[in-house]
């Protein structure tokens, strides 16, 4: 390749990159357009280095450092993303040098020997490589814009299974692409590969799954503590308006006239408080931070299916340490509850003798929340132990979610227990002297 094809190819390579960041990160660029011009300048320079002078892993691995900093100084994103987005690049950019290699060999019947020696690293290559890369990253952008809002604790998971990826992929291209030679050794490291971003894709698209979960639990727990609000500003209400009718019964004695007031005025009085209302009691000692809500629009829920809802909230609970949690613990424990009750729901559901309970006490300053529901037929020990979700598309991710949280949240403890028919769910919130001694 000559000199000026080499800088054009160079050119082109720190330009998609730029390209692809603006794409999946869908921002503008964020530096001024004469240091901008400087700025790709001193890029394209330094990848020119680094590919003259370097060779094998060490040159992937500077030109890896290189996108990274193009995508932190140009689009000002923190270097976790930057380290994650650079990821993303090489696995597509892989992707469209596989396509370019297809076609050439598959497709074109270019003999192998021939595309490395006077097409592999070529200008026209580099064009061909690029176009598809771009129209890949640009077709499934939404995708990939998905992968970054993945939270760190999540990122950070799937970065290390990334750099065994990288790593793996880079091994691959130097020790087997480079001279096209197919031994023994091809065949189980292609395997490998595969293997690895096979489970790589899976583990982002479970980690969305969980992120859309939380999402989904967090939004319902808003809404619940807007709800509870509501509903005790309509038992204020029903208080007021009841001794409103007290009073008006008690002038219209007074008066021993228009009797068939005064019975209507009765059938309103002695009418029970409203299902809802004396529904939504149960669980008067739970703390209204939208728990309370949570929990009774659940059992509601649970009650129009036709499942037999036992409550058990104990006094205590009512100053207990549920009153003190931070607002991501809180947010922590609606998700961990709203996957349980809506388990326990469907399974009852399910089942032949539909009953379901809810207990919540205290127990040496700690908080044990138990739901326990019936079931038909048997359960998977491992139940949501697995790495993976096992129960098809958009199921299975609920138990996935909670034992993620619990792993990186030593508050939390959860048990499972079955007992004949009856699948119990302990949830244990520990105080703080229960933490230390840990």
């Amino acid at each position: 390749m000559s000199d000026l094809s080499f800088i054009i190819s160079s050119f082109i390579i720190i330009v998609s990159s730029i390209i692809f960041g603006k794409i999946i990160i869908d921002k503008k660029i964020q530096i001024k357009c004469d240091k901008f011009l400087i700025f790709v300048v001193v890029m394209t320079c330094l990848y020119m280095i680094i590919y003259l002078l370097l060779k094998d892993l060490s040159k992937t691995i500077l030109i890896f450092l290189l996108h990274l900093m193009i995508f932190h100084y140009v689009y000002k994103i923190n270097y976790k993303k930057s380290i994650f987005l650079s990821f993303v690049y090489i696995i597509v950019l892989m992707f469209a040098d596989l396509i370019v290699l297809f076609i050439t060999t598959g497709i074109l019947k270019i003999p192998i020997e021939y595309c490395y020696e006077n097409i592999a690293g070529s200008l026209i290559s580099n064009i061909s490589v690029n176009i598809i890369f771009l129209t890949i990253s640009y077709l499934f952008r939404k995708k990939l814009r998905k992968v970054l809002t993945i939270e760190l604790e999540d990122k950070t998971k799937i970065i290390a299974l990334s750099i065994i990826t990288f790593f793996c992929v880079g091994y691959f291209f130097y020790t087997f692409a480079s001279d096209f030679e197919l031994n023994n050794n091809f065949i189980p490291s292609l395997l490998v590969i595969v293997f690895l971003l096979i489970t790589l894709i899976i583990v982002i698209k479970q980690t969305l799954e969980n992120n859309k979960l939380k999402l989904e639990y967090d939004k319902l727990l808003e809404f619940m503590k807007t709800y509870e609000v509501e509903i005790e500003k309509q038992h204020i209400q029903h208080h007021e308006s009841k001794n409103q009718l007290v009073t008006i019964k008690a002038k219209l004695l007074d008066q021993e006239n228009n009797k068939n007031v005064i019975e209507y005025i009765d059938s309103i009085l002695d009418e029970n408080i409203s299902m809802n209302q004396a529904y939504y009691a149960k669980f008067q000692y739970l703390p209204s931070n939208g728990l309370k809500a949570l929990f009774y629009f659940k059992a509601s829920e649970a009650e129009n299916k036709g499942i037999t809802v036992t409550i058990s909230i104990s006094p205590k609970i009512k100053n207990s340490l549920l009153n003190d949690l931070s607002t991501n613990n809180f947010k922590q424990l609606g998700r961990i509850i709203g996957v349980y009750l809506d388990n326990a729901i469907e399974a009852s559901a399910l089942s032949n003798s539909k009953s379901m309970g809810i207990e919540v006490y205290k127990e040496n300053d700690d908080i044990k929340i138990i739901i326990t529901n019936s079931f038909d037929g048997e359960i998977d020990p491992n139940v949501g132990n697995q790495i993976f979700s096992t129960k098809g598309k958009n199921r299975g991710h609920g138990l996935m979610l909670v034992n993620s949280i619990i792993n990186s949240n030593n508050l939390f403890y959860q048990k499972r227990e079955i007992r004949k028919n009856v699948y119990v769910q302990i949830l244990v919130v520990k105080n703080k002297k229960s933490i230390a001694l840990m």
